[in-house]
């Protein structure tokens, strides 16, 4: 009797084993290589006299929105048309509608096109707020239009999108997949393309943390069909359809650059030249920022900065060679003009023109 009771043990373990498995799927990968840039030119920088130390930096509807670590407020809008802080809002607290960290710390903003919808992640709270602009600067009630608390490890991955009210989406730092979505109602997620898994040899199959070597910052297009993931180590953007649960693979191979293997050491990270620090992407192109340099040199400012630009198909637009190293960038496509972000040096926002590629 004990021998059969110990068999159905076995046996519903392994389906609940099963069943665990296929919420963890493999998307089709399709690899670009590009190995040249129909256009290439220099562009040159323009500095901001913006007055707020930046810390991140984001774009809705033309408006740049500035985060910063300062009292009393995180968040500010500055218009760089009338050359004019709009307003501030977000104070530090506990509260509705404040911040104790910086919000978006992991997660990128995403501008909800059509209106002055901006959706912003609290980490400590685990809180993904919808804020309208207009009313968060006025500082009234409503402004706060949807909230959304992130159970589970989802508020600990490395970007949160809205897709829906039923799924959320975005790129990974677990080893459990480098997408996921995520649905807030019935708490369910599903990783996608998981990343390599290798042994330590100080414990008996212990897979090896791939967080720092697979790090890297993610965008979503504006009709929240696409997430693009650029790495931080690699010169590789990985295109994640998530109707189609298909990724699409932009490969620019550059001398001296790194290769992904199935071994890594964590300590050996600083001596690898950066791939992607940044990446920003429209409904029409996907911008990436390379810096040349390693990860120790990023506060030196004495690097050159590239942008690389490509559409959601893997295909090269350009490749602009920056006057002036950056290191955070967004783009109103709108007033063909690159916004960088010198959050590591002196706080300072610069401006570039882009040229009459970007169409």
């Amino acid at each position: 009797m004990n021998s059969i009771f110990l068999k159905l043990v076995f046996i519903l373990s392994v389906i609940q084993i099963l069943i665990s498995c296929n919420k963890d799927k493999k998307a089709l990968v399709t690899e670009v290589i590009v190995n040249s840039f129909p256009v290439e030119r220099k562009i040159y920088e323009k500095k901001l006299d913006i007055p707020t130390y930046l810390f991140r930096l984001g774009i809705a509807d033309s408006l740049l929105i500035i985060i910063n670590k300062g009292n009393p407020y995180r968040i500010h809008v500055y218009n760089p048309i009338s050359d004019k802080l709009v307003g501030s809002f977000g104070s530090v607290g506990k509260g509705p509608g404040e911040f104790i960290f910086e919000p978006i710390y992991y997660n990128q903003f995403q501008f909800d096109q059509g209106a002055l919808n901006l959706w912003f992640f609290d980490m400590n709270l685990k809180q993904f707020r919808l804020y309208n602009l207009e009313l968060a600067l006025l500082k009234k009630p409503g402004a706060i239009k949807q909230k959304i608390l992130l159970k589970r490890q989802v508020a600990s991955e490395h970007s949160v999108f809205y897709i829906n009210d039923t799924c959320l989406a975005g790129s990974s730092i677990s080893q459990k997949g480098q997408f996921y979505t995520y649905n807030p109602i019935k708490d369910t997620i599903i990783y996608f393309n998981c990343y390599p898994q290798v042994v330590d040899k100080r414990y008996k199959q212990r897979e090896l943390d791939r967080t720092y070597e697979f790090f890297g910052n993610s965008r979503i297009n504006q009709t929240k069909s696409k997430i693009a993931l650029a790495y931080l180590y690699f010169n590789r953007i990985d295109i994640f359809n998530i109707r189609e649960k298909e990724v699409l693979s932009i490969h620019v191979p550059l001398q001296g650059e790194n290769v992904i293997t199935d071994k890594v050491e964590i300590n050996s990270l600083e001596a690898k030249k950066l791939g992607y620090f940044d990446v920003f992407a429209t409904e029409k192109y996907i911008y990436a920022l390379k810096n040349d340099c390693y990860i120790n040199e990023i506060t030196s400012g004495n690097y050159r900065s590239e942008i690389h630009i490509f559409n959601w198909s893997g295909n090269s637009i350009c490749r602009y060679f920056l006057d002036s190293p950056i290191e955070y960038i967004v783009v109103d496509e709108r007033n063909k003009t690159l916004y960088g972000g010198h959050i590591y040096t002196d706080g300072i926002v610069s401006k570039f023109e882009l040229g009459p590629e970007i169409l």
